[in-house]
């Protein structure tokens, strides 16, 4: 029963100090770093999105999630047609920094699995496929409170090798601007 209370009490104290669950969503440019050699049309990048979820366990300590798009690559071999698009789910944990009462630095590290979803067109044939790719996550970002419940954040970071294309396995780099909700 101490043990509970102690509990409360402490979460409580903790949500006061910018501690507790927040949900966000984030949009920017994700571009995949790929080799567009001798590829005619070549893209890889997109604007890309994503939903977040965290906890902060303590001002200086969050655990994150994130599901979203991430871009697509694609391009044209000659008669060759292929185009890999991405989604991906990240974990991972933020060390935060409060350089001010309302600007905070945080970097990132976790990892991640990336669904690749690869559509190739050849004369006569279509075909589809998938890949799932799992590495590391990186990330550096800042975060604005305007009030204590809702954060404007930029950030940036870094997939490794979580989209497949003809040269194998390359990055992708998202650099967004997220709004976050803290219950």
């Amino acid at each position: 029963m101490a043990f509970a209370v102690l509990a409360v009490t402490s979460t409580a104290a903790l949500a006061e100090k910018g501690s507790g669950f927040y949900l966000g969503t984030g949009v920017g440019h994700a571009g995949h770093s790929t080799n567009c050699e001798n590829v005619d049309g070549c893209s890889k990048s997109r604007v890309g999105f994503k939903l977040l979820a965290g906890y902060q366990i303590m001002p200086n300590l969050a655990i994150e999630t994130s599901y979203g798009d991430t871009g697509r690559t694609g391009g044209a071999f000659g008669d060759y047609h292929l185009w890999s698009k991405t989604r991906s789910f990240t974990v991972a944990a933020l060390g935060i920094y409060p350089v001010t009462k309302e600007v905070e630095l945080f970097g990132k590290i976790g990892a991640h699995t990336t669904k690749n979803k690869i559509d190739i067109n050849v004369p006569d044939m279509i075909a589809s496929g998938s890949v799932n790719n799992k590495g590391l996550l990186a990330g550096v970002g800042a975060q604005y409170r305007f009030t204590d419940n809702l954060i404007g954040r930029v950030e940036y970071e870094y997939l490794q090798r979580a989209v497949y294309d003809l040269h194998g396995r390359n990055n992708i780099n998202l650099v967004t601007a997220s709004v976050l909700y803290q219950f």
